[in-house]
C-alpha cells in the first residue's frame, strides 16, 4: 500500500515537472492577448466590410432589375447575416475573456470568428458570382484562410480526385437483382 502511494507520488512529481519543462514550447504557440484582440478586429472588420458588398451587390441588382442576380444575391445574403451575428457576439466574448483573462477560451472564439470569416468571404464570392457575366454559380467558390489560429487546429486535407470522395465500386452488380 506505501509502495503504491510512494509510485503515485513520484509519478505525479514527474508530471508536474514534465508540465513545468513543457510549458514555454506551449507559450511560444500561443498569441498574447493584445495581438488576439487586434486579429478580432481585423477578422470582424473584414467580414463587415465583405457583408456590406453583398448588400451593394444586391442594392445594385436591384436598380438594374435583374431578378435573377437579386434572388442569387439574397440567397447568399441570408447565409451571411446570420453569420455577421456569429461573429458579433464572438468578438464581444473575446473581449470578455481576455478581461478574465482567459486567453485559451477567447483563441476559441477567435477561431470561431475565423470560420465565420471563411465562410462570409465565401458566400460574398457566391453573391458577385451571381452578377458576373457567367450568371449564377451558387457553390463554385475557394476558400482560403490564412489566420493563424485556424491553421494551428486546422488538420483538413484537400481532395482533388472525385473517386476518391466517391470510390470505385468493385462489383458493379446490385446485390438486389
Amino acid at each position: 500500500m506505501y509502495a503504491m502511494r510512494l509510485f503515485d507520488g513520484t509519478r505525479a512529481v514527474l508530471m508536474g515537472v514534465a508540465m513545468l519543462v513543457a510549458t514555454p514550447v506551449f507559450a511560444q504557440d500561443v498569441m498574447t492577448p493584445k495581438e488576439i484582440n487586434s486579429a478580432a478586429d481585423a477578422n470582424l472588420t473584414e467580414t463587415t466590410q465583405l457583408s456590406d458588398g453583398v448588400n451593394a451587390l444586391l442594392k445594385s441588382a436591384q436598380k438594374a432589375q435583374d431578378d435573377d442576380g437579386v434572388a442569387c444575391i439574397r440567397k447568399a445574403l441570408q447565409k451571411v447575416d446570420p453569420l455577421m451575428g456569429v461573429s458579433r457576439e464572438a468578438r464581444g466574448k473575446v473581449m470578455e475573456y481576455l478581461a478574465l483573462p482567459d486567453v485559451e477560451r477567447a483563441l476559441f472564439e477567435l477561431r470561431k470568428m475565423d470560420i465565420v470569416s471563411a465562410k462570409v468571404r465565401q458566400f460574398s464570392e457566391e453573391a458577385r458570382n451571381c452578377v458576373s457575366s457567367a450568371g449564377p454559380q451558387d457553390g463554385n467558390t475557394q476558400v482560403q484562410t490564412t489566420s493563424q489560429a485556424l491553421a494551428d487546429g486546422d488538420d483538413t486535407e484537400v481532395l482533388n480526385d472525385d473517386e476518391a470522395l466517391v470510390g470505385d465500386d468493385p462489383n458493379p452488380s446490385s446485390p438486389f437483382e
